[in-house]
């Protein structure tokens, strides 16, 4: 979800996703959301927590990406990086019942404050493993506000309905 600004409390009482509306659809921020954990032997997210293991016999479980979307296998090291398709089917989320939104782009300020509290708090594992550096990179390039930019050039209006 994205926005110019985060929302003040007392200007805007109500739930956060009725002032912002608009988001980016993005694969890297979904993963499966309800799992039926007595189907389930073994369950085991991959590295960052952002996809089951493929290969563990999950049973029954709802993703919020369609499985027209979901990955197929490795990319780039990541066992579930190979996406069929990216930005120009993500619209198709609009479709699906639930949605996980990530109100994490609401405005230069929020973003700027987030990701130098998550520099601040990552390991010499983190570094290691180069998990991560995103943040570090983003603030020592200044370039928080052009991803925010981006993000809201792709964004599209959500559908909670």
């Amino acid at each position: 979800m994205v926005s110019d600004g985060f929302p003040n409390p007392i200007e805007f009482p109500n739930l956060l996703h009725q002032y912002v509306g608009y988001g980016e659809p993005n694969p890297w921020y979904v993963k499966p959301s309800i799992v039926n954990i007595n189907l389930i032997n073994d369950l085991e997210w991959v590295e960052g927590a952002h996809e089951l293991d493929p290969n563990i016999d999950l049973g029954k479980y709802y993703h919020p990406i369609p499985e027209s979307i979901r990955p197929l296998g490795e990319y780039k090291g990541h066992i579930w990086g190979r996406w069929k398709m990216l930005h120009e089917r993500l619209d198709t989320f609009n479709d699906e019942p639930l949605k996980l939104l990530h109100f994490k782009f609401l405005g230069f300020d929020y973003v700027n404050y987030r990701y130098s509290q998550y520099v601040n708090k990552m390991s010499d594992l983190n570094h290691e493993k180069n998990v991560g550096m995103q943040y570090e990179v983003s603030l020592r390039d200044n370039s928080i506000q052009s991803q925010i930019d981006e993000i809201k050039s792709r964004s599209i209006k959500v559908n909670l309905d």
